[in-house]
């Protein structure tokens, strides 16, 4: 819940230095609690995404309307994503998250990019702020926040994570060699230099 409503945030208010540290690109702008606002998710396949309860509720925690809708596209190429954009710049979105296949496509085609973004080389929330599209990108930060007290705990010694198969939330590992195969082990030091990688 709490990605969504960091998701949420973004989108309504622009990026604030708690969600994207480094991130002066777009000015914040208070959460108005009789606001209603259009957002969505553009990806492929999705149909299946919860996304749209964990939003609208996230919305509602913070006093707000939100209508999340699906934007399911499959094989959509540069041209058809830059009508899809641009639809969602005209049609008053407030902002869209991005998934799984357009992530890095989506790029190019937006009219800015927050430095977070910019350095991951993907965006996965585009808000429209002023007729224009900007693209961040709020899966490092949620990681980052998921982790931090594991990392402080660490006393600056590399550590490894593992995520869980249930969705619940990282842990520490004695050892990389206790994380199952296949599963994500992030290396992470308290510079906040992260490598996720595969276990083969």
């Amino acid at each position: 819940m709490l990605e969504a409503r960091n998701a949420i945030v973004a989108l309504f208010r622009g990026p604030t230095p708690a969600h994207t540290p480094n991130d002066d690109a777009v000015t914040t702008q208070p959460i108005s609690t009789n606001r209603r606002f259009l957002t969505g998710l553009i990806g492929y396949p999705i149909a299946h995404s919860a996304s749209p309860a964990m939003h609208e509720r996230a919305a509602d925690a913070l006093g707000a309307r939100c209508h999340y809708h699906l934007i399911e596209v499959a094989g959509a190429g540069r041209e058809e994503l830059r009508i899809l954009l641009d639809g969602i710049r005209r049609l008053g979105f407030a902002g869209v998250n991005v998934t799984f296949p357009y992530k890095e496509a989506v790029i190019e085609l937006l009219d800015a990019l927050s430095p977070g973004a910019a350095s991951i080389g993907a965006v996965n929330t585009v808000v429209v702020r002023d007729n224009k599209l900007t693209g961040h990108n709020t899966d490092t930060t949620g990681f980052a926040r998921a982790v931090t007290g594991l990392v402080t705990d660490s006393a600056a010694a590399p550590m490894a994570l593992r995520s869980e198969p249930d969705g619940s939330a990282p842990r520490k590992l004695n050892g990389a060699s206790a994380a199952p195969i296949g599963t994500v082990v992030t290396s992470c030091t308290m510079d906040g230099q992260i490598s996720p990688q595969n276990v083969n």
